[in-house]
């Protein structure tokens, strides 16, 4: 599920700031969601300020190419939806078709992801290519 929420935040001038944040959260239902996202939210609110659900819909990624062994650490790092297009053979009609599918990339901007893509389609034995790579508003992917 990907849920936007919408809060207050004070900035570093102690102003108070309108804020939207979007979450990837992988659960099944939208109330597991919307739970989760507010629980990351609610320590960055300012005391007392509403925190809202803006939205809350249903993703599909096929993939996720996270940096879970923290390569990416001491750099500026935002998520990438990146649209592969591969070709597969369909045994019920003989034939080669397309297939589209999704991959959520977290790299430091857009050809670093398109390389990543790369890197992980590279001993596949089906022709594939790189669609689109686009950034998303996506700030973190909760798993667990």
């Amino acid at each position: 599920m990907e849920v936007k929420v919408a809060f207050t935040k004070e900035n570093e001038d102690g102003k108070l700031q309108k804020q939207q944040q979007v979450y990837l959260i992988e659960t099944l239902t939208f109330a597991d969601a919307e739970s989760k996202a507010l629980e990351q939210v609610k320590p960055l609110a300012h005391l007392g300020s509403d925190i809202e659900v803006a939205a809350c819909k249903r993703v599909t990624y096929d993939r996720l190419l996270l940096d879970e062994v923290g390569e990416l650490a001491d750099k500026d790092k935002a998520f990438y939806k990146a649209k592969v297009t591969m070709t597969i053979f369909d045994e019920s009609t003989g034939r080669e078709k397309p297939a589209t599918f999704y991959l959520l990339v977290e790299d430091t901007d857009v050809p670093a992801a398109h390389k990543t893509v790369q890197n992980h389609l590279k001993d596949s034995v089906n022709d594939y290519t790189i669609d689109d790579v686009v950034k998303t508003k996506i700030i973190e992917v909760i798993t667990h």
